[in-house]
């Protein structure tokens, strides 16, 4: 993670780590996609742009790194 001022750069998602992990990490992005309003409109908006795969993890990332 990198830091300049306000602005955080994360990095990219990867399948590194626990598997167990991460499909417990997709599984709350859709329970939070079902009782979140704005984490449905970021799930759209990416859903459109790049497919429900990549949306369903980079909600399932936001909610890691934002949590």
């Amino acid at each position: 993670m990198h830091q300049y001022g306000d602005v955080s750069y994360t990095g990219h998602i990867t399948k590194a780590g626990d598997p167990v992990l991460r499909s417990i990490l997709i599984q709350c992005a859709r329970a939070g996609i079902k009782s979140d309003k704005r984490l449905k409109e970021f799930y759209l908006r990416i859903k459109r742009k790049r497919g429900e795969k990549k949306a369903i993890i980079a909600v399932a990332r936001k909610i890691v790194v934002y949590a």
